[in-house]
């Protein structure tokens, strides 16, 4: 009887550790992009914009002065690191939303039979173009990230990447 009972228990939990890898990437991605400080330097001269409407996808600019300094987002670079510098530039437009899949939802970007999609879930959430990473069947329910980052994208589901995954099934009837 007590086999029986902690067996029941067992069925019934929750794995959460893909949740928690995620979470760890996004808490290791907000904490690079934010340790950067921007300090003040040079005005840069920018060109007039012809609207007020603030362009997510806008373009890096970066400043060379007459005597060879380098100059991005008002603080003073050197040689050395503005390639890092664009690619932190580059990944502030990144957008993260983890959403719970439902049950008969399609796990993908437009489905030819007209069935509910998870693009249909976050739709008006945000403006960006987001990509489901990886997929869940239609009757699986679980935790899914959708992103623009499609660097992240293949680091997280190409197997070259090594990364593991792990499921959890809980059935509703016993397997005889």
């Amino acid at each position: 009887m007590i086999r029986r009972r902690n067996k029941e228990r067992d069925d019934s939990t929750i794995d959460i550790t893909p949740m928690l890898d995620i979470v760890f990437i996004m808490l290791i991605f907000f904490i690079v992009t934010t340790s950067f400080v921007k300090e003040t330097g040079v005005e840069v001269n920018r060109p007039n914009a012809s609207t007020a409407v603030r362009d997510e996808r806008g373009n890096i600019l970066i400043a060379i002065t007459a005597n060879d300094e380098i100059w991005i987002d008002k603080r003073r670079v050197d040689l050395r690191s503005v390639r890092a510098n664009v690619e932190i530039l580059k990944a502030e437009n990144h957008k993260y939303i983890l959403i719970n899949k439902p049950k008969n939802c399609i796990t993908t970007v437009k489905d030819t039979h007209e069935r509910k999609t998870v693009m249909d879930i976050i739709d008006g959430v945000c403006d960006e173009r987001l990509y489901p990473v990886g997929r869940l069947d239609r009757d699986t329910t679980g935790l899914l990230l959708m992103t623009n980052d499609g660097e992240l994208t293949t680091r997280l589901t190409h197997p070259s990447f090594g990364i593991k995954k792990k499921y959890v099934i809980q059935l509703e009837n016993s397997i005889h």
